[in-house]
This record gives C-alpha cells, sequence and structure tokens, in this order.
C-alpha cells in the first residue's frame, strides 16, 4: 500500500460569491495563471496536474515527498499577486493521503480513491473555521495518528500566522512576493518607493524571520510523517522500548 500513497489537494476561495466584477475576472485569470505556474515549477512532485474542477475549487495530485506548504504558499500568494487595494482572497484547502484506486490521469481529474475522499473529508472540515484553513486527514493504515496531528498542528499553525498577515499586518502581503524572492529590504523600498525603515518596520511586525523559519521546517517534518508507517512505527516503538 505504501507504494500507493498520494497527496489529494482540493482548494476552494473563500466567500468567492462576494467577489464580483472586474475583481472577480481578475481572480479566475490569476487563479489560472498560478495553477500554471505550480505545475511547472513543481513538475518533478506533481502526479497529475492541478486545474480549476467547479466554479472556484481546484484540485492536484501530489507524491508524498512535494513540500506540501511551499505549493500551497505558492498557490495562496500567486491569487493574490497585485490585489493589495483589493479585498485579500483567502483560500481553504482539505488534504487527503492514500491511495488512488483509478488509473492516474495527466490532469487531476476522473480518479477516485481514498486520497481525494479525505481530501474532500478534510475540506469539508475546513468550512467550520474562519477564513482561511488547512486540513490534512489520511486513510487509515498509511500513517500513524499521531503524525496526522502533528501535521494538522503544524498547518494550522501557519493558517493561523497566515491569517494574521491578513488582518493584522495586511501591508506586508504587498512587501511578501519580494522577500520570497530573497530581496533586501532597500531594493524593496526602492520598488515600491518607499523608506527602507518602512519596509524594516512591515517585517519585524508581521514576524516573518519566525514565521520563515517556521515554514522552512514544517516540509521537512511532514516529509518525516510521511515515511512509510511500518519505518515509522518502529522507530516509534523503539524510542520507548525499555533498556535491557
Amino acid at each position: 500500500m505504501t507504494s500507493n500513497r498520494y497527496l489529494a489537494v482540493i482548494g476552494d476561495l473563500v466567500d468567492s460569491k462576494k467577489i464580483i466584477g472586474e475583481q472577480r475576472k481578475q481572480v479566475q485569470s490569476r487563479l489560472e495563471e498560478t495553477l500554471d505556474s505550480v505545475n511547472q515549477l513543481y513538475r518533478e512532485f506533481i502526479v497529475s496536474d492541478f486545474l480549476i474542477t467547479l466554479g472556484d475549487e481546484f484540485q492536484g495530485l501530489l507524491r508524498p515527498n512535494a513540500p506540501l506548504y511551499e505549493i500551497i504558499s505558492c498557490v495562496i500568494e500567486g491569487i493574490n499577486a497585485e490585489s493589495y487595494k483589493e479585498k485579500f482572497v483567502e483560500v481553504r484547502f482539505g488534504i487527503g493521503l492514500g491511495r488512488i484506486l483509478t488509473d492516474i490521469k495527466k490532469v487531476a481529474l476522473g480518479m477516485d480513491g481514498p486520497a481525494f475522499h479525505y481530501a474532500r473529508k478534510a475540506l469539508d472540515m475546513s468550512h467550520n473555521r474562519k477564513g482561511h484553513a488547512i486540513i490534512f486527514k489520511a486513510e487509515p493504515s498509511t500513517i500513524i495518528e499521531q503524525d496526522e496531528t502533528t501535521i494538522n498542528t503544524l498547518l494550522g499553525l501557519l493558517a493561523v500566522s497566515r491569517k494574521f498577515w491578513i488582518h493584522k499586518a495586511n501591508r506586508f502581503n504587498e512587501i511578501l512576493p519580494y522577500l520570497r524572492e530573497n530581496k533586501n529590504q532597500r531594493d524593496i523600498a526602492s520598488l515600491l518607493n518607499c523608506t527602507q525603515p518602512l519596509v524594516s518596520k512591515l517585517v519585524a511586525s508581521a514576524y516573518w524571520s519566525e514565521i520563515k523559519e517556521l515554514e522552512s521546517t514544517v516540509d521537512a517534518l511532514i516529509k518525516t510523517c510521511l515515511d512509510t508507517p511500518k519505518a515509522r512505527g518502529n522507530r516509534k516503538k523503539n524510542s520507548y522500548a525499555s533498556p535491557v
């Protein structure tokens, strides 16, 4: 079973019906462009390409070793690129770990299996949380329960961080794309026609250094949790073994 494990990702724009007129056209266009970009940038980790499936919902299929949170960030920030004077578009994600029981398709459409069933269940659960949320659910026996809890704790913490950027440090989102490109603060200030001290203040108020450090470790920890259940189970058992 472990060789037939995939990460199904289903995303949904929050309150998309409230996005109207020209902004809706722009958001739809950015969503399509962002998914195309993700498909190219993360080609080695993508099993079936991301695509829009229904209204403002989209999905893709990843290998278990994919940089999951990095891809999620790429989607969110791509959708919101150059839209800082508009209402920030939040996204819910349901992630399912499990098998695919049908033939693998080039695009994430027309397939079935527990990976997508649990991603859908996770997405449904995310609707009980206000705004941006990331929920992970796994097919039984594909991961130990403690690791599923760990993954959800980490993704939940990063989701809260994202909400903070959106609602409490909103202008930070204007400089975030440049920080992702590793531009220095002086160059960012020049690009945005503002002062370097202002950029520094925005970076500090968003706790960027701390969250960036957390982001850099999350995908590695998730990959460890998604190691084969048997190996993980043995390590867990051995770690609590009594000395002879």
